[in-house]
């Protein structure tokens, strides 16, 4: 249940959804794959925190505008990389699941 809670709060969503029907019990499988992702999320929002972080500092600072244009622009785009490799590991994660869900029916 505390995953749960880490996933929503992170904002990422489980792989799959779950019925009524289904055992609630069900496995994930690659646990390292989903321990990966979440690790690369959180390591996305904290760049991307830092990076805004700095270049407020920047701005306030004496001529240092263009160091404010660069962090802004660097953080943002290794933390939009970052949250792309999570997505993509999920992606794949999520067609694994459906995957092995066809097969077994």
């Amino acid at each position: 249940m505390e995953e749960n809670n880490l996933n929503d709060i992170l904002g990422i969503k489980t792989s799959h959804s779950q019925s009524n029907n289904e055992n609630n019990n069900t496995k994930y499988r690659y646990h390292a794959l989903r321990t990966i992702a979440v690790v690369y999320m959180v390591l996305a929002w904290i760049i991307g925190i830092v990076a805004i972080i700095t270049t407020f500092y920047f701005l306030s600072e004496n001529k240092m505008q263009i160091f404010a244009l660069v962090s802004i622009i660097v953080g943002g785009i290794v933390a939009l990389g970052l949250a792309a490799i999570s997505e993509s590991i999920k992606v794949f994660l999520d067609i694994e699941y459906n995957t092995r869900k066809t097969s077994e029916k």
